[in-house]
């Protein structure tokens, strides 16, 4: 194959669109239903009609991803979600309700 046709063929793989992260439906008391997309060292976060971005944290067990005062700590199915001052614990992830 000539460079040129590998460069072209290289180039339009790289505009394909990211395939879409497989989203967990957690069921919270007080706050509802939050939806968490996994993204490399990101979680993607849909919650009472707003979306956060949290970059993955330290944690010393469970996978943390927080900003300022927003965070979301999972660990074996279950979730707590800080948000606006407020700390909604006992999220349980349902999977029969996960999004495409």
């Amino acid at each position: 194959m000539r460079p040129a046709v590998i460069a072209s063929a290289l180039l339009l793989a790289g505009c394909a669109p990211a395939p879409a992260e497989r989203g967990f439906l957690f069921e919270c008391p007080g706050l509802g239903n939050v939806v968490a997309r996994y993204r490399n060292d990101e979680a993607l976060i849909a919650l009472s009609g707003r979306r956060l971005s949290l970059p993955r944290a330290i944690s010393g067990s469970g996978a943390r991803y927080a900003r300022g005062s927003a965070q979301f700590w999972e660990k074996g199915g279950i979730a707590t979600v800080d948000l606006d001052g407020r700390t909604y614990p006992d999220c349980k992830h349902n999977p029969a309700r996960d999004p495409a």
